[in-house]
């Protein structure tokens, strides 16, 4: 697509040359052509006509138009009116053409797009069109969250706060190593063990979490009634529905065994009289039947084996309990999931403990039960730890005196063979260096011995170790081969008095430590401690009050807008009168608003009796209503748009049914009467006709009758309260009313009321679901299709002037009805009218 066609697509509206506009003025002035007639021939809205022939008046294009009238006025009139008709024809074909250049292109986005025009002004006019929609969607979201906050289960909270010490007691002989070859127990640790299965399924097993025990509450809103209810005594059930729980009922299970292809699944025990009661499997089947503070059991013949003990049960008779055997395991997932546990602060070493529980009665001992548990764990670990480094201890001493005793009797024996008692200075000295080497050398295997149980030879303690022993080695290696540089004797002397003092400095350290050990292992302490223990709240946690319905809020208003610009996107019917004119190229004669007092006269109307003589007219009850200003307008237009019709006869129809079309022709009718005119206004819905009620008249004799020949005109026609309006209601309704509308008959009666009469209204079927309009319109001097606002689409107003064209109606244009009055976009106060400022005709 060239920038030409993209050019005429975005400006689809005709402009109007100066030498057409010359030749439109010229023949409203020198012929009889009214300003509607013209503006019909040509295809140019009377108002437009009106607005040029001012201009020229003013003399505002006198002189650049000289010439051009000169030269135009040497033709011919009728000549000027058929080159004035090529010239609308062609423009017509050009918008024709550039819309559905549009419509490939995604051009008329006003049915496609997400807004009509994409500009911010259109979407807060489309908002402010919806704006009631909006808020209904938004209260109705408010209201389900409303009600999900007082059905929903109730959550309470219990938290309790530890204190780890990171460093922990150690005791072990690796206390008084550098920190270098020490590994902090680090805070997670410390919590992925509190939340751990060990932990958490002795919690289970303690307090019998596995078995779960509720009464049955009435769907949905049963369980929020209860809690509403007081729990010391037994409520009455509500509006006498049996079999449900209403508050005050507790059951109490000391012992459920069932079969583990049970588990998780739900029985049901059933309350009977002086606190006997009655098992039931998931199936319904009836189990045993028991007493309460009595252990009760049964083997089915498939020889599974279920045992209860109920030691409490209050309940009203009949009312049902729901019992459940849970897998361990599942039951500590939802533990799991429940708890919370996070550091408090950062590097504080507290650890927050949080547990949310809906059962408000059990949700502290459940809390305790957890650290309690932990705390002893942890103790009982460190304890263990103990236990394990004084055994090593133990064995190491006993080797060491064992090891000392030998080398003792070794020295002794080797200085009475020699005489020798002493050593000289230098060998004091290496001899010292030498025994701090190897007693330093000996702790750090023994450490290395210990470590080794607990990590792998890759752990940065034992690496390091490793390598600390290595220089160890050095460095003793070096002192003895200073030992070698002395004699013999002072050699041996040497190396017995080395032995002998490296096993006494290390049995004696052991021996310490080992007593040590053995008097902390009397009172066990781990590295945990309770500062605050678990304490739940009065009041829910959940669900909150403040933060669901503001979440309710946001989500209504995003629900409200989605919907709005979705139903905007699908919604396809006409809402702009400008469309059908720029579209179709016909005039918008009127536009009729919504008019409320029309409803309310419609429900009256309902609960009528029949007989009624008073006419549920608009325009004879409320002259002032905006819509009957408007009907007044119809009425004006009209009146030039049958200057060249064949007769007096006006057809009004529409493309599909309850879109006001015999609104309009009541009204009008009653308008053209008020005129002085005689009007006989024609019910031609053979099918289910309705305007005699309107007039409150009976439907015994009407234009089916006389089509048929059951009566005459004048026994078909009735007379109104409205002065100079008569009316022939549909009369009996036939089986084949299109067949009955094509007999000759009814033309020539048609002629004849044409005659008689100065206006004939004809209120039809739409013609879209059935061919009378068209049948009708083919004998009517003028066809009006009535269009609702935002009912009709584009296809089916085209196909509507396309039957009534192939029908040969005389079709003139259209009427906009039902448009409503607070309408930002198309508003009929903005836009169409000012009877805001003006008074109407009485």
């Amino acid at each position: 697509m060239d920038s030409t066609e993209k050019n005429e697509i975005t400006q689809l509206n005709p402009t109007y040359s100066l030498a057409f506009r010359t030749m439109a003025v010229r023949q409203l002035r020198e012929t009889g052509y009214s300003v509607a007639e013209l503006g019909l021939a040509i295809g140019v809205h009377p108002d437009t006509l009106l607005s040029w022939m001012r201009q020229f008046e003013d003399g505002s294009n006198q002189e650049s138009d000289g010439k051009k009238q000169e030269s135009a006025g040497d033709y011919d009139l009728k000549f000027e009116m058929e080159i004035l008709k090529q010239e609308r024809n062609r423009m017509r074909t050009s918008v024709d053409r550039n819309l559905q250049l549009a419509e490939r292109g995604g051009a008329l986005g006003g049915e496609k797009s997400l807004v009509p025009t994409g500009t911010l002004q259109d979407m807060l006019e489309t908002l402010l069109e919806s704006r009631w929609l909006i808020l209904g969607i938004v209260l109705l979201t408010l209201l389900v969250g409303i009600a999900h906050l007082m059905i929903a289960e109730p959550v309470y909270r219990a938290d309790g706060l530890l204190e780890v010490d990171e460093a922990g007691a150690d005791l072990s002989v690796t206390e008084n190593l550098p920190t270098l070859f020490k590994e902090v127990s680090p805070v997670t640790a410390e919590i992925e063990m509190l939340k751990s299965r060990l932990v958490l399924g002795q919690v289970v097993d303690n307090l019998g979490l596995s078995i779960t025990s509720k009464p049955v509450h009435l769907p949905i809103v049963g369980a929020a009634i209860v809690r509403r209810m007081p729990s010391t005594k037994l409520a009455k059930p509500l509006l006498g529905i049996g079999g449900y729980a209403w508050g005050g009922e507790r059951i109490k299970i000391e012992n459920f065994n069932v079969p583990e292809t049970y588990f998780g699944e739900a029985f049901t025990l059933i309350a009977k009289q002086s606190g006997h009661y009655q098992f039931l499997d998931p199936s319904g089947n009836e189990i045993f039947q028991g007493e309460v503070k009595k252990f009760e059991s049964t083997q089915l013949s498939e020889g599974n084996l279920f045992t209860l003990y109920v030691s409490e049960l209050r309940a009203k008779p009949e009312t049902r309990f729901e019992i459940i055997h849970e897998t361990r395991l599942k039951q500590i997932e939802t533990i799991k999931k429940a708890l919370t546990v996070r550091e408090k602060g950062d590097r504080t070493r507290l650890l927050e403990v949080i547990f949310d529980w809906s059962d408000k009665e059990r949700i502290e001992k459940i809390t305790n039960e957890i650290i309690s548990i932990y705390v002893q764990q942890n103790s009982e670990r460190k304890s263990g730890e103990l236990n394990q480094t004084i055994g090593f201890l133990e064995k190491q001493l006993t080797m060491l005196r064992d090891q000392m005793q030998i080398h003792v009797a070794t020295l002794n024996t080797y200085r009475l063979e020699k005489g020798v008692t002493d050593l000289s200075n230098e060998s004091k000295i290496i001899l010292q260096k030498i025994v701090s080497t190897d007693a330093q050398l000996s702790r750090l295997r023994d450490e290395r011995q210990e470590l080794i149980q607990k990590f792998t030879p890759q752990h940065s303690r034992i690496i390091a170790l490793d390598a600390q022993i290595s220089s160890l080695k050095k460095e003793l290696g070096g002192l003895n081969w200073k030992v070698k540089r002395l004699p013999n004797t002072e050699q041996e002397i040497l190396h017995l008095i080395r032995d002998v003092e490296v096993d006494t400095d290390l049995y004696s350290f052991v021996k310490n430590r080992l007593q040590e050990l053995k008097m902390v292992n009397a009172a066990p302490v781990g590295n945990v401690k309770v500062v605050d223990f678990p304490a739940a709240s009065d009041e829910p946690v959940k669900p909150q009050i403040v933060p669901m319905l503001t979440l309710y809020t946001m989500l209504g208003i995003s629900l409200a807008l989605a919907t709005v610009f979705i139903r905007k996107v699908f919604h396809t019917g006409v809402e702009d009168p400008d469309i059908l004119e720029k579209r179709f190229g016909y005039p918008v004669y009127a536009i009729v608003p919504h008019s409320a007092y029309q409803d309310k006269m419609l429900n009256q109307l309902q609960l009528e009796t029949k007989g009624s003589v008073e006419p549920s007219i608009l325009m004879a009850q409320n002259a002032k209503d905006p819509a009957s200003e408007s009907i007044r307008s119809l009425r004006t237009s009209l009146h030039f748009a049958v200057l060249d019709a064949k007769n007096n006869i006006l057809l009004i129809t529409g493309p599909g049914p309850d879109i006001g079309k015999s609104f309009l022709c009541l009204n009008l009718a009653a308008a053209l009467a008020s005129g002085g005119k005689r009007v006989l206004l024609i019910d031609a819905d053979l099918r289910k006709g309705k305007l005699h009620k309107h007039f409150g008249i009976q439907n015994v004799s009407g234009l089916s009758n006389l089509i048929s020949g059951r009566c005459g005109i004048q026994e078909a026609t009735q007379k109104t309260s409205i002065a100079n309006l008569l009316v022939i209601p549909a009369g009996t309704y036939p089986p084949n009313p299109s067949e009955l509308l094509l007999h000759p008959r009814f033309a020539s009666a048609l002629e004849q009321m044409a005659i008689n009469y100065d206006h004939v209204i004809i209120d039809s079927p739409p013609i879209l679901p059935v061919t009378d309009a068209a049948i009708i319109g083919h004998l009517a001097g003028a066809t009006f299709l009535v269009v609702k606002a935002g009912e009709h689409t584009l296809r089916s107003i085209e196909e509507s002037i396309k039957r009534l064209t192939q029908a040969d109606a005389n079709f003139r244009g259209f009427v906009f009805n039902d448009l409503a009055m607070d309408n930002p976009r198309y508003g009929y106060g903005k836009h169409y009218g000012y009877y805001s400022s003006y008074s109407t005709d009485q």
